[in-house]
């Protein structure tokens, strides 16, 4: 850069550092963006965007480089992992602060595929002579916003279904003696896609079986909010999951009506969704119009089931362990009826991954065969 000591500049490896600080909050309906500002390749600046309505990432970057005592800022370079908004929401425009500010080079990482953003940031800042380079670790910065990407083109959430298999296809054993399907690494990274995502779903016979507290259990992970469907409020009051008040109950209007009144005194949101039974499409529906962006669907095979026969799934994760079952009790995509499905299911952009002795496979689904 003008007036500038001559550097070797690694983008990225500023990138990843902002790549970094976006993993920190989990704005929904906004999405996570870190931003970091380098002068003489040392960071002096760095944010992210904490909530949506709060101010977003550059911004913040800005903020804390002026603390620091940075003024002049047309020696920086500014490095965001999503393009720059531009034009005024609930917050100004970030595209407009960066030219006030007087930056002539930033480096961006995915583009934003919001109508109202979508290539008009980097035109805005191009038009003002600003040297703009995007694409920088481009796929990492745009998987990490996946379920903001699919809702800001869709306005529907992202709906992943997870689930650990047998290789003949079992979900759970048949009794209590063997607690774990898959193994240590592939639990790991389920913690890790609980801090990924908005949202944990799970049928009322998981938390009955298992009794999880559905939280995301890894350093600085983020917990979702948990949706449970429990047409009859059958759960107890004990359940691990009831920790916290970051949970929904979708039930019916034949629930245990004394029971939703104690819930809801202290605090748990109960939604009563329909007559006698609880519609997975209206709630998904619902909480789509709440601003959930991404839904990690982790019950058993009978919501699992569903999910997938009424078509309400973009994504699927299996993690399937060496083992064999057997048995004909043992609960599978099968005992709840998937066979009865009109259209196969398609997958595509299939990824295979070992995870010690398990296999995980992840595709996405295809929209023709749903």
């Amino acid at each position: 850069m003008q007036g500038e000591k001559a550097v070797n500049i690694d983008h990225n490896f500023f990138m990843e550092k902002a790549l970094q600080l976006a993993l920190k909050a989990r704005p929904s309906p906004n999405p996570r963006v870190g931003a970091v500002i380098v002068r003489n390749n040392r960071i002096i600046g760095q944010g992210w965007h904490k909530k949506a309505g709060l101010s977003h990432a550059e911004i913040n970057a800005i903020n804390d480089a002026k603390r620091k005592g940075q003024t002049d800022f047309s020696k920086c370079i500014l490095y965001v992992t999503l393009e720059p908004c531009s034009f005024h929401g609930r917050t100004p425009a970030c595209t407009d602060a960066i030219i006030k500010k007087g930056f002539t080079h930033v480096v961006v990482g995915a583009k934003d595929p919001n109508p109202k953003v979508s290539g008009k940031g980097f035109a805005q800042l191009r038009k003002q002579g600003i040297d703009v380079k995007q694409g920088i670790l481009a796929q990492k910065a745009s998987d990490m916003n996946e379920g903001y990407n699919h809702y800001i083109t869709t306005g529907k959430p992202l709906v992943i279904v997870k689930a650990a298999l047998t290789a003949d296809g079992k979900m759970a054993a048949k009794d209590a003696r063997q607690k774990w399907i898959s193994n240590k690494a592939s639990r790991k990274l389920v913690h890790e896609m609980r801090t990924k995502y908005d949202a944990i779903l799970v049928g009322i016979g998981t938390i009955m079986k298992d009794n999880p507290r559905l939280t995301s259990r890894i350093k600085q992970g983020i917990d979702p909010l948990r949706i449970i469907m429990d047409s009859k409020l059958s759960l107890s009051m004990k359940s691990n999951v009831l920790a916290d008040r970051n949970v929904i109950i979708f039930t019916s209007s034949g629930c245990d009506k004394k029971k939703k009144k104690i819930l809801e005194r202290r605090g748990y949101e109960i939604i009563v969704n329909e007559k006698n039974k609880v519609d997975l499409k209206k709630a998904i529906s619902m909480l789509g119009n709440r601003g959930i962006t991404s839904i990690m669907v982790e019950g058993g095979a009978k919501i699992i089931s569903s999910i997938l026969r009424k078509h309400l799934a973009e994504k699927i994760v299996l993690f399937i362990a060496p083992k064999i079952k057997g048995g004909k009790n043992a609960p599978s995509f099968l005992v709840h009826g998937i066979e009865g499905m009109q259209k196969e299911l398609q997958l595509k952009n299939i990824i295979r991954a070992k995870l010690g002795n398990d296999t995980m496979l992840k595709a996405d689904i295809d929209k023709a065969s749903r």
